[in-house]
């Protein structure tokens, strides 16, 4: 392995550091070494393997003794400036102007980490100097402003302004509190650790966010910020030892060994399982209604191994997490609870085990807990279904081999599944990555009594539990948010008036500081990579598009490691206006109805016994030029090793066309399904649901998203849901309609990620399929048109996802790449220090496609009408737009950072299939490459008519409080409530 440690030998004449361990890492490929910092006492972990995308991670053991939030607000606040880089915001800086492929911080109940990752090594370097400095000398014991623009701070705009709070983290976790999930999720571990530091919110709970003090913040830093207290982590093609001695020199160097205990107190066994009631906010009575949760949570010994803890985890897939999942099936059939799942968090010392219903009435309490019992017991005594464990531990074990992180460095997911014992014995720290170990220990027990001895002694006889219920209150919010008031009122009615004018002053100080720009000087001490540091060239397309037995077939010819990623996709050109939503049914209930030959537990099992997976979606692809023209298709996406393709399009076939439609009890239960995991996304990632309701205002392809994925989905839902005794053999009616419209071969294509050898294959394999393919389809297709329609929805929330945009294109502008690098300086320059700098919003951003679509985005916003006028002024910002050479080229970096990130073969192969469908081509990728890599302030200038133009089109959608919404009605066409 080129640049690879193959053992520790290298490292061993390195006098600063002492190898503590090494060993093979055969599962990855690669090798791992764990050495101790002698003067530090710092740990450090090196994972070397032959991959180029480079992690370095620095974590804390952090445990808070309060729900102050001030582990993660000390998270935000190291990356606002350090000793040597004394500007406001170095991630920020980085953000700009780093080909980083990862970026960002974490805050856990028990420890913070700060992650990095980048496949050019001077960036790496760069990135691994900027987060050493701002981790171990923050600029925090100089600038109480960061504390107070991150964690929280008295506002007062003037003397006869009302006082309020305000603050990102406040921000961020007065949005997350709005989520019935965290607040069940927080409750119960109230609950299970009244004396351990995972009883307590590391994140910040907003009522108690505002008595954390800025020396309690400080001594926090002072008491856990240390190298004695950290584990450093490397992992990649890197020259390890460069990278360690460097350290050693700059930073660990600079610090002595202390006596610190960081460690975490063990929650004392119960005498009984407890019982715990709580409330979350609603609007209306009818939102009320059906809406409670019910949760049974467990904690485990402490120091796990990595063997029962993955048991544990696929006994939570095999108990309700899988379509047919015993536990699932009887509190969906008993109808307690639209959805049922459950979650196994091995991230702690002393894991916990859950089991959730969703959606229930309020009177279904004692109802569940017999239910889990009964149903539980019945797996202990009758055994667990063999197929099923088999089939779950294939499909975990597929995804370890595979390596498919998607977007994320694999060597971060390393890390994380590293963290789950390295945090508490620093015997383990490679334990996780030793999977074939784990899989073949567990494959040997599956035809024994271990995991129903394990349900049993874990989870039925465990007396460490809790059982949560979560009940709606009508108006709860509002009665917070007004004692809040109150309170806040009383507190300014009892200051002098030198008090207030203090208070004014302190604001305005504030804001003066956060907007004050950093000196030259400072900026250029950012690390930084130049334009040529970029490739000129855009990465080809791999597609070939092949007219094969009657239908267009893409392949995009990749190695894969044996592994065939597989696409049949069916045009929904033919579909009535009346069908299309119901592409977004089928999406969800075929594989979760019974076929012909199988119960949909055996299918899954099926499925996930030979292969990676069958995913079905309903997607559109808008055309590159046109906003209103697009491909729309409901497809069946599968992957499997080669040897394992006739069992994955047997699958396919079956699904296609021997589901049952007519079992309409399961069909009712998987449209309250649908209907809860909408319901339960428009709690903490609204801003998507609004963003593409925004869209419906003025693109075709957005109005077909809507009508099968968003808000207008929903509704569809809904009312399908309320009605669904009238409308049964409807629905089925329409369902097996849509399916006879859509699977012909006439609007068929079949993609294929492989190599020759497993196209060729997956060609043999097709016929399946293909020879149950009616030839053509009949239907006349709906002319999808958008209408304005400027919305506000009101929720439960305490938080705003605010919406702007238009078309630009309509409006006489072209697109030209220097709107990607736009992107860049809005999002971490205009809409950053305007929306959640000053703001408090937790992010804001903006986005303009090359069809002519514009848009503006905020999330977890405190403001609304405030919000909007940023969105209005930003024409103005980018008409002045100032940059110097330097400055423009770390957007132009940050850009790149983006377009250049790693891609698996899988996505690859979707970039290759995506351009096609689209029309997009590599000449057309190639000018916007040029484009953006020769980019100019007078080509950023020149974009702020058609901003300008796009947003006079007056297209708005906010998803937000009730109050708030109501407040600013005066944006809307239409104020109304969300849920139904």
């Amino acid at each position: 392995m080129s640049n690879v440690l193959k053992s520790a030998e290298s490292l061993r004449s390195l006098s600063a550091y002492t190898v503590i361990s090494e060993e093979e890492l055969s599962d990855i490929s690669g090798y791992g070494i764990v050495l101790k910092h002698n003067k530090s006492g710092a740990r450090v972990a090196v994972v070397s393997v032959p991959d180029n995308n480079k992690v370095f991670s620095i974590g804390f053991r952090t445990t808070p003794k309060d729900s102050t939030g001030v582990p993660h607000i000390l998270e935000h606040s190291v990356l606002c400036g350090s000793e040597r880089f004394p500007v406001k915001e170095p991630f920020v800086e980085l953000c700009k102007g780093s080909l980083n492929t990862f970026l960002n911080a974490m805050t856990y109940p028990d420890k913070t980490i700060y992650p990095v990752a980048s496949c050019n090594d001077k960036d790496f370097a760069n990135l691994m100097e900027v987060y050493l400095d701002a981790v171990l000398f923050p600029s925090i014991y100089h600038h109480e402003e960061i504390f107070l623009q991150e964690g929280w701070h008295y506002e007062l705009e003037n003397k006869d302004a009302p006082l309020t709070y305000n603050g990102v983290v406040y921000s961020e976790m007065k949005g997350a509190f709005s989520s019935p999930e965290e607040i069940l999720y927080t409750e119960s571990f109230r609950a299970l650790f009244p004396d351990t530091t995972y009883g307590v919110v590391s994140g910040g709970d907003p009522e108690v966010i505002p008595a954390l003090t800025y020396e309690q913040f400080l001594d926090f830093h002072r008491r856990y910020y240390h190298p004695v207290n950290s584990y450093i982590y490397l992992y990649g093609d890197m020259d390890v030892k460069e990278r360690l001695e460097w350290m050693d020199r700059e930073y660990l160097s600079r610090f002595d060994k202390i006596d610190l205990d960081s460690s975490i107190d063990v929650q004392k066994d119960f005498a009984a399982p407890k019982t715990v009631k709580s409330f979350y906010s609603v609007n209306t009575p009818e939102e009320a209604d059906n809406a409670s949760f019910y949760s049974y949570s467990m904690f485990m010994e402490e120091g796990m191994d990595e063997i029962k803890a993955t048991a544990l985890n696929l006994l939570c897939t095999v108990l309700i997490n899988t379509p047919g999942a015993p536990l699932k099936v009887a509190l969906t059939k008993a109808g307690i609870g639209a959805e049922a799942y459950g979650w196994f968090s091995g991230d702690m010392l002393q894991p916990v085990f859950n089991l959730t219903a969703r959606n229930a009435s309020d009177d279904k309490a004692d109802e569940f807990m017999k239910l889990v019992k009964e149903t539980l017991e019945k797996c202990v005594k009758e055994g667990i279904n063999k197929n099923s464990l088999l089939a779950a531990l294939n499909r975990v074990e597929f995804s370890c081999r595979e390596a498919d992180t998607g977007s994320m460095p694999k060597g971060l997911l390393f890390l994380f599944n590293m963290f789950n014992d390295w945090l508490y014995d620093d015997a383990r720290v490679f334990d996780a990555l030793k999977w074939t170990r784990i899989f073949n220990a567990l494959r040997e027990k599956i035809d024994t009594d271990y995991f129903e001895n394990l349900l049993r002694d874990a989870i039925l006889e465990n007396k460490n539990a809790v059982f949560f219920q979560l009940y709606p209150q009508v108006g709860l919010l509002a009665e917070k948010e007004k004692a809040l008031a109150e309170k806040l009122a009383a507190y300014k009615a009892g200051l002098d008036e030198k008090q207030i004018e203090q208070l004014v002053a302190d604001t305005k100080a504030l804001k003066e500081y956060q907007l004050r720009p950093d000196r030259p000087e400072d900026l250029a001490k950012i690390p930084r990579l130049a334009r040529t540091d970029i490739k000129r060239e855009a990465a080809q397309l791999v597609n070939e598009e092949k007219s094969v037995k009657g239908i267009t077939v893409y392949h995009q010819n990749l190695a894969t490691n044996k592994i065939a990623y597989v696409k049949f996709g069916f045009d929904t050109n033919r579909l009535s206006e009346e069908m299309i939503p119901y592409t977004g049914i089928l999406t969800e209930a075929i594989g979760k109805l019974d076929t012909k030959k199988h119960t949909y537990l055996e299918l899954n099992n099926e499925i996930n016994i030979h292969t990676g997976g069958i995913v079905l979606s309903v997607k559109a692809v808008p055309d590159i030029k046109d906003i209103n023209k697009y491909r729309s298709f409901l497809s069946f996406e599968g992957k499997a090793l080669y040897s394992k393709l006739p069992e994955l399009f047997a699958s396919i076939r079956e699904m296609m066309f021997d589901t049952v439609f007519e079992d309409t009890e399961r069909l009712l239960e998987i449209l309250k399904e649908i209907k809860s995991g909408l319901e339960g996304s428009y709690t903490d990632m609204a801003h998507n649901a609004a963003n593409r309701r925004l869209g419906s205002y003025f693109s075709a392809v957005q109005v077909f998203d809507e009508m099968t994925a968003g808000i207008h989905f929903y509704e569809f839902i809904s009312e399908l849901v309320t009605s669904f005794a009238q409308k049964k053999e409807e629905v089925v009616a329409n369902l097996k309609k849509t399916c006879e419209t859509l699977f012909a071969k006439d609007l068929c294509f079949l993609s294929v990620t492989a190599d020759e050898e497993g196209y060729e294959a997956a060609l043999r394999e097709a016929d399946t399929v293909l020879g149950e393919l009616k030839a053509t389809s009949v239907g006349k297709g709906a002319v999808l048109v958008p209408k304005k329609k400027n919305e506000g929805f009101k929720t439960p929330g305490q938080m705003q996802y605010v919406c702007c945009g238009g078309d630009f294109v309509k409006a006489g502008y072209e697109y030209h790449g220097a709107f990607e690098v736009l992107r860049t300086a809005m999002s971490y320059g205009y809409l950053w220090n305007n929306v959640r700098v000053t703001g408090g919003a937790y992010g804001g951003t903006f986005y303009a496609l090359p069809n002519g679509r514009l848009g503006f985005m905020s999330w977890r916003d405190p403001h609304l009408n405030r919000t909007m006028k940023v969105y209005e002024d930003s024409a103005d910002y980018v008409a002045g737009f100032e940059a110097g050479e330097e400055e423009i080229t770390k957007y132009v970096i940050g850009t790149m950072s983006n377009a250049d990130a790693p891609r698996t073969p899988r996505m690859e192969g979707e970039r290759g299939l995506n351009a096609a469908l689209s029309g997009n081509t590599y000449e057309r990728i190639q000018k916007t490459r040029n484009q953006i890599l020769d980019v100019t302030v007078e080509d950023i200038r020149a974009l702020a008519p058609a901003i300008r133009a796009a947003l006079k089109q007056g297209y708005c959608c906010t998803i937000g409080s009730a109050k708030k919404v109501e407040e600013d009605a005066e944006h809307f066409l239409t104020v109304r409530d969300l849920l139904k």
